[in-house]
Order: structure tokens, then C-alpha cells, then sequence
């Protein structure tokens, strides 16, 4: 990628403009002299290029013989497959692990067509995804080195990481990566390197979102990007690109939640290592931030939560606050009522940015499973259904398709796929899937789901069907591991396993019956799970 700005010599390629992109200034381009002597071969060995066309020009008397694209990214190993019966999310999921793997550079990157650089926000909201589909540990490891090495004197980081720019003192929300992120490694690879070495860079960066506080209004965090290419107030069918990247009801509201979230994640990782005296500050802390932002954004008539600047209501200002544990035990009925409401009212569609999305996906699963399912698989714009509709090989930055066509945000419903269509939980009380949660939804009109993940024990397995009413359900558990499996059933007395009463089989306990479904625990094994539905 050259810049234009940066060129001192004048170009005379009459085509020039269909390597460049005027919106970033940036344009990708390779240049070749040839030798002259029989048949050549140039592949480009010091950048790569991200693209859905290209263009070939040659001299006179050139003869172009074969042209092949080689797709190039970081060697992560592979950990996961998912696969089900509903074609439009296979194909969700595909483009997913495509969009991952091309913004593997040694980095997580954006997008591999222009910037290329390691957004930190990016990297976080897409997580989870990565992670169960393939090996990230080393990779993050080392990124958490990068973005560690942004810190200001002033505690701030980079919103870009690594980088040649200081912008180290503009948000909160975004390089909060530094402490969401080892949390993710904690539960995933039971890895507490990343904990321990960074915690000082966690705690010096939570204290410098106090440096962009709004006057008169402590802990209420000003900050840059927010719910970053949220869909505009109002849902518009007949005009499709009407996003206005930040969000309508302004930047405190999540540059305050993340801040909230941020010291919550510290009080956390104080405890994990029992560290008493250091958690009961950060929890203060945070019932400080807490109780400041229920009184900047709550409002007690509507019972919903809004912005600093005044809209309609917005999916995501609600969502994020419910995720992150702001919103008070009292309140959480009506605002995730509110919530579905609004979905509903959008006809089943969602209408967030990149910060709501992740809460979405956080919550709908669990309170309302079947709504979740439309949302994912909704055909029409905004939605992941839409993009595939719209024939999108690889996921969009924004639900209309205006900008970056290969990002990896929106490729946190991979991670939906392996947690609520199938089931595979990681559980925070055993870390590194030593205790496993098999909990899988079975919604909408999917018929079947077959999945693994490859945790550092062995391969987990879940897959199910459905048959003349029955539920088939297989589980696979590692050796030196347990399960706790959650099992559909209008019984769960009728429960088999290997076609015998599952309470009665080996190494299978049964726990309790928990919202139509019979809870049991199981050691290392395989097991075959049976049950009525209807």
C-alpha cells in the first residue's frame, strides 16, 4: 500500500484510479519490469493485498500466460468445525472463519484490502469467535505486547496497535483490549501469563479514563468511536446505506460502560488470584461508576437508557448497559423487556453497531433463543442474513456493505454458533475447559447441529438431531475433564443414555430440572443422549 501524499514523482498510468481508494487515500498496486528472457515469474513477497477484482495491464508484446491468487495469512492451527442444517448460517459461518484467517498478519488487522492495522476494539469483539476456531494463544500473547508497548506516561493506549501514531489518550472503549482479552485467554487457555504480566499496564490504563471525564460529572467518560457503525435511528428499507458510523446518541454512554466494565474485569482478576484487599477497591470503584451512570443515562419513566445527545430509543445504549451489569436487579426486567420489545418492533431485526452487537449476542441467546436465531438469520437489512442475501464472500464492517468488505467484527456470531447452537460453554469456574457447559438451543428450523472445539484437554464434541419428535444428542467429553449437560426434554425422567435411564448410567449424575431441560453431570467419555420433546 503506498500512500498518495507520501509519492514524489508523477504518475502517468492512465488506470490509476482503479488501484485507488480515495475514501482512505490509499491504493494497492504491484509493479513488475521484466527481464525480457523467455517465460517469468513475480509473486509480490513483501506485502499483501486484500481484493475482490483485479486489474492486469501489460506492454505491448507481453503475453500474461496464468494468474493465480494465493491466499496468505498467519499458520493458527484450526480448533473448531461448525456445521448444521440451516444453509444460510453455514454459509455465516464460513465467510467468518475466511474473514478471520485474512486479517492474520502477525496481527489481528481490520481489514486486509486498507488499513491493515490492529484496531484493538476489533480484536476483542471478535474473540471468542477466533478462539474456537482456531489456536490464538500465542498470537494474542504476543499482540498484548504490542498494545501494552502504546501506553502513554498517562496510562493511556493506542486505539491502533502497533503503531507509529500517539493516540494514546483519546478512548477508553477500544484499547480495553489489554484487559478483556487475557480475561478470554484465562477462561480459554487457562493461561494467567497475560494477567499477571500486563495487570499494571490494566490498572495505570482503567485510571486514565478519568483524564477524559465530563466537566462536573465524575466517572462519566468522554470518548471517540462508541458503538461504532450503528444503524441509523430509524430502519430503512428503501434506503440501504444510511449508517452514520458513530452512533446518534453520542460516545459518553460507552466510553462510561467500558470504563464500568473495565474496573469490574480488574476486581475480577484480583480475586482469581486472591488478591481480597485489591478487589474490594476495584468493586468500590466501580459501584462509584455505577451509581454516576444510572443517574446520567437512566431515565426512571421510560425505564430505558439513552445517550447524551437525544434520540429514539437505541437497541444498543440499552444492551450494553444490561451485558456489562450496570442495570439494577429492579430494573433488568423491564429493560430487557424493552429490549425484545424494540426488536420485535424493528420486525425482528437488530439495529446495532460493533459495542451492541457483542451485548446482543451476549443476551438474546439466553433470554429469548428463538428471537436470537431470527435476528442472526433475518434476510433483510441489518442483519448477517442480509449480507449473505446480498451474495457477501466475506464479512462486511457495516450491515450495508458501504465500506471494508472483509472485517472482523461482525464475525463474532461464529462464536454464537459454537455456544448456543451447540452448546460448548467454557465455564470461568474451571478455566481452559477443564469443566465443560453443554447447554445447546434447539430453535428455529434447524433440524440438526454437528460441532467440536479442540480445548488444550482433547476435542470437545456436541452434536444433536432431531427424529419423529426425539432429540439425538451426542457429547463428546476429554479425558481429566467433566461436563455439565443440559439435555431438552418435555421429561426428565424419559431421558436415555445409550438407551438406558440416563440417571442410571454410568458416569452420568442427575442434577435437577431447569427451565425444560434435565441437568446432568458426566465425566471423560462419550455419551448418547435421548429425550421427548413433544
Amino acid at each position: 500500500n503506498v500512500r498518495n501524499n507520501r509519492m514524489n514523482f508523477k504518475l502517468k498510468d492512465k488506470d490509476y484510479s482503479s488501484f485507488y481508494d480515495p475514501g482512505v487515500n490509499i491504493r494497492q498496486q504491484n509493479g513488475y519490469i521484466l527481464k525480457g528472457e523467455g517465460v517469468e515469474t513475480f509473486e509480490c513477497h513483501f506485502s499483501y493485498k486484500g481484493f475482490q477484482f483485479i486489474r492486469i495491464t501489460a506492454d505491448k508484446g507481453v503475453k500474461v500466460v496464468q494468474v493465480e491468487g494465493v491466499p496468505v495469512h498467519t499458520d493458527v492451527e484450526s480448533t473448531g468445525s461448525f456445521t448444521c442444517s440451516n444453509s444460510v448460517v453455514n454459509r455465516i459461518q464460513e465467510i467468518s472463519r475466511i474473514s478471520l484467517l485474512n486479517n492474520f498478519h502477525s496481527i489481528a488487522t481490520d481489514c486486509p484490502p486498507r488499513e491493515k492495522q490492529g484496531w484493538t476494539a476489533d480484536n476483542y469483539i471478535s474473540c471468542e469467535a477466533a478462539m474456537y476456531n482456531f489456536n490464538m494463544a500465542s498470537f494474542y500473547t504476543k499482540w498484548l505486547v504490542d498494545l501494552a508497548g502504546t501506553q502513554g506516561k498517562d496510562g493511556g493506549l493506542n486505539q491502533v496497535a502497533p503503531s507509529s501514531v500517539v493516540q494514546n489518550c483519546y478512548t477508553t472503549v477500544w484499547p480495553a483490549a489489554i484487559v478483556y482479552l487475557p480475561w478470554k485467554m484465562l477462561g480459554y487457555y487457562a493461561d494467567t501469563k497475560a494477567l499477571d504480566q500486563h495487570y499494571d499496564v490494566m490498572l495505570r490504563f482503567a485510571k486514565s479514563s478519568l483524564l477524559r471525564q465530563v466537566a462536573g460529572k465524575p466517572e462519566i467518560i468522554n470518548d471517540v468511536l462508541g458503538d461504532w457503525v450503528s444503524p441509523n435511528m430509524t430502519l430503512s428499507d428503501s434506503c440501504i446505506c444510511n449508517n452514520t458510523m458513530a452512533p446518534p446518541e453520542g460516545l459518553t454512554l460507552y466510553g462510561t460502560a467500558s470504563h464500568y466494565n473495565i474496573v469490574k474485569h480488574l476486581a475480577e482478576i484480583n480475586k482469581y488470584f486472591g488478591r481480597n484487599q485489591e478487589a474490594q477497591d476495584m468493586d468500590t470503584w466501580a459501584d462509584r461508576i455505577k451509581q454516576s451512570f444510572n443517574k446520567e443515562f437512566f431515565d426512571p419513566r421510560s425505564e430505558s437508557y439513552h445517550g447524551d445527545k437525544p434520540t429514539d430509543y437505541r437497541q444498543s445504549a440499552n444492551l450494553v448497559p444490561l451485558d456489562y451489569g450496570l442495570v439494577s436487579d429492579e430494573n433488568k426486567p423491564t429493560v430487557v423487556k424493552n429490549i425484545i420489545g424494540n426488536i420485535h418492533a424493528q420486525g425482528d431485526r437488530l439495529a446495532t453497531g460493533f459495542m451492541g452487537t457483542v451485548s446482543l449476542m451476549n443476551i438474546l441467546p439466553d433470554v429469548d433463543p428463538e428471537l436470537a436465531f431470527k435476528v442472526v438469520t433475518q434476510k433483510e437489512y441489518p442483519g448477517w442474513g442480509f449480507m449473505i442475501a446480498q451474495g457477501a464472500n466475506s464479512m462486511w464492517e457495516t450491515w450495508d456493505g458501504d465500506n471494508s468488505l472483509n472485517h472482523t467484527p461482525f464475525c463474532l456470531v461464529s462464536a454464537y454458533f459454537y455456544k448456543h447452537l451447540a452448546g460448548i460453554h467454557c465455564d470461568m469456574r474451571a478455566p481452559g475447559f477443564k469443566h465443560v457447559l453443554i447447554n445447546p438451543s434447539i430453535v428455529g428450523d434447524l433440524k440438526y447441529v454437528n460441532a467440536y472445539y479442540d480445548s488444550m484437554y482433547g476435542r470437545i464434541g456436541s452434536s444433536w438431531k432431531l427424529e419423529n419428535g426425539k432429540l439425538i444428542m451426542n457429547v463428546s467429553i476429554p479425558a481429566n475433564c467433566t461436563a455439565t449437560v443440559y439435555i431438552p426434554t418435555r421429561q426428565a425422567s424419559s431421558v436415555l443414555e445409550s438407551g438406558h435411564a440416563a440417571a442410571n448410567a454410568q458416569g452420568v449424575t442427575f442434577l435437577r430440572e431447569e427451565a425444560g431441560k434435565a441437568v446432568f453431570t458426566v465425566g471423560s467419555g462419550n455419551y448418547n443422549f435421548q429425550s421427548v420433546l413433544n
